[in-house]
């Protein structure tokens, strides 16, 4: 057995699985900015500028969102 693994220096990646990557982070960003903003309403939980902030971010990631067809 061999005691390292071999790495290839170079390898590729297809550009449909860093669009799906990427889609997929935006969208985990986008929840969990909706459960903070609900944590603000609902238990007052978080930072008036926090919730303010989390308004524009939810809005720019949903345009990124819209733009690739994923709403």
């Amino acid at each position: 057995m061999k005691r390292k693994f071999d790495i290839p220096a170079n390898f590729l990646v297809d550009s449909e699985l860093i669009d799906r990557m990427a889609v997929y982070a935006i969208k985990w960003h986008y929840n969990t900015i909706l459960e903070d903003m609900d944590d603000f309403v609902l238990h007052q939980k978080g930072h008036p500028d926090d919730y303010e902030r989390n308004i524009k971010i939810k809005e720019h990631f949903r345009a990124v969102l819209e733009y690739w067809g994923e709403i």
